[in-house]
């Protein structure tokens, strides 16, 4: 600074890194900040001007609106979100402007969006499982059957559309107790009670309501002459016990069967009326009017007599008609009177008539007044035939028997069905066979070699003996083997005349080769 006698410059400031300012014609001064420098101090927005004297200021709203940067005060800084009304800043910070967002306002992306960014959630109203875009922008949907079956992370464990667990209207008898009647719910995410019913059978899936029970458990009752209860699934009756006689004996108090006091059909005679069992069969009912003479018991009806009664009219003897109306003849008339047997309507016997005595020894015959019988012919050993009244022809043999007599050649008989004689028979020229009923030719096991035959065991020569392509028939019964290693002679036959021995030998004429020798013998004719 200059001195107060000019003479000499003085330091009265040091103006730092900004520097003095020269002054022409004026006192120089430091500069107070770089020209064109912009600051904000708080509020204040300050601007050196070309002098550098002094900084100009400006106030702003607030600190944060003074934007040094752009050397203004900003009307805002960002977009700012109210509600879902987007306040959006301009660039310049200059401009405010107000827009109300339809759905979502994003202030940090100064914009207003569809969805919150990333995330999922489930429409109520559309039933549908939405996903937002990374930018908020667009919403892909997937549709659920219902609300209930759509689930996002937002309000469950995972995002996802379930299957419903039935259809709308389906009902059910639920499976852990099937007397209750179910419907699916609206949101098809389950089953809703709609009733429980009396019992299971009367549930029925079809229908929207139960099966009312047809009758109450343990009610019973008659239906007609069946005492019935209710079944334990109260859907019907079943027959409680075998039904009564009739519908009238089925209680309706105790629903047992009383006792019937007769059967159907059943007839008998109080006093002179005849009656007969009623419908009910609970008791007897008259049958037609009072009879004029008898009321059979048995029939329950008018009789003249009674079955089977007899009597005599004089000499004839007389029984009871079928329809019991009176008496109708019974043979010819007796030879008297006094020989009509008025207890069993019959003569006492006639003439020439046998019949057996009491102790069937004797046939007895007739006498000559016809009062009864005398002894005839002593019938002995045979006894007397109750049937033919005779005596029984004497038994000589066991009936349809054969048996072999004589000397041999024997002579097979026969009895005959009623065992009083033998038939002429049949001469067997060689055995007699009575077991079996027949002349037999042979006994087993015996051969015929001459026809390659053996006896059966009926005693005939019927079945092939010996298969001779191997063996030679032996008339002892046995098939003896062909061999043509020294064998000695066949058992029964002679040695055959030329046959050596040996593997080379010929057998004899006739003879087969023997085991151990030469041919055996030729087979033997005797049988």
């Amino acid at each position: 600074m200059c001195s107060p006698d000019r003479r000499t410059w003085g330091t009265s400031a040091n103006c730092g890194a900004l520097g003095c300012i020269t002054v022409t014609n004026a006192n120089d001064y430091c500069a107070v900040c770089q020209a064109g420098a912009v600051q904000c101090a708080g509020a204040t927005l300050q601007t050196c001007p070309a002098d550098q004297r002094q900084w100009n200021s400006k106030a702003c709203n607030s600190a944060a609106l003074c934007d040094a940067a752009h050397q203004q005060c900003d009307v805002c800084t960002q977009s700012t979100c109210t509600g879902k009304v987007l306040n959006k800043c301009s660039s310049d910070g200059q401009n405010l402007q107000s827009q109300t967002c339809l759905s979502f306002c994003d202030a940090p992306n100064n914009r207003c969006n569809t969805c919150t960014p990333n995330s999922v959630w489930c429409d109520p109203d559309t039933a549908k499982l939405n996903t937002c875009s990374a930018d908020g922008q667009t919403i892909t949907s997937v549709q659920c059957a219902t609300a209930g079956l759509c689930e996002s992370k937002n309000s469950g464990d995972e995002n996802i559309c379930h299957p419903p667990v039935c259809a709308v209207g389906d009902r059910r008898c639920d499976p852990s107790n099937l007397a209750v009647l179910q419907i699916c719910n609206a949101q098809r995410t389950g089953w809703d009670l709609v009733a429980t019913c009396a019992s299971a059978a009367l549930c029925d899936k079809t229908k929207p309501a139960c099966t009312a029970p047809v009758c109450s458990a343990g009610q019973k009752r008659c239906n007609g002459a069946q005492p019935e209860v209710c079944k334990s699934d109260l859907t019907g009756w079943m027959a409680s016990g075998t039904a009564c006689a009739s519908s009238a004996l089925c209680d309706k108090t105790t629903f047992l069967c009383n006792a019937k006091a007769c059967s159907a059909g059943d007839k008998k005679c109080m006093g002179a009326q005849p009656v007969t069992c009623n419908a009910d069969l609970t008791g007897f009912t008259p049958n037609g009017a009072v009879c004029p003479a008898l009321c059979e018991a048995q029939s329950g009806s008018c009789i003249a007599c009674t079955s089977g009664q007899t009597t005599c009219t004089g000499a004839q003897p007389q029984v009871c008609s079928a329809d019991l109306s009176g008496y109708v003849n019974k043979g010819s008339a007796c030879a008297s009177a006094a020989l009509c047997d008025p207890s069993n309507g019959t003569c006492k016997c006639m003439v020439g008539e046998h019949k057996c005595n009491a102790n069937l020894t004797n046939s007895q015959i007739c006498n000559a007044t016809q009062s009864g019988f005398v002894d005839d012919v002593p019938c002995g050993a045979a006894g007397c035939n109750a049937g033919t009244n005779s005596c029984n022809p004497t038994i000589v043999c066991m009936a349809n028997q054969f048996q072999c007599t004589g000397t041999p050649p024997l002579t097979l008989q026969q009895c005959n069905a009623s065992g009083t004689a033998l038939n002429t028979g049949t001469l067997c020229t060689t055995i007699c066979d009575p077991s079996g009923g027949d002349c037999d030719e042979c006994v087993a096991p015996k051969f015929d070699c001459t026809s390659n035959l053996k006896c059966s065991a009926s005693g005939h020569f019927t079945l092939q003996a010996c298969d001779l392509t191997t063996t030679t028939c032996n008339p002892a019964g046995t098939c003896d083997p062909i061999s043509g290693t020294g064998g000695g002679p066949g058992a029964g036959g002679s040695p055959g005349t030329s046959g050596s021995p040996g593997t080379s030998g010929s057998p004899g004429t006739s003879g087969s080769p023997g085991v151990s020798g030469g041919g055996s013998g030729g087979a033997s004719s005797n049988q």
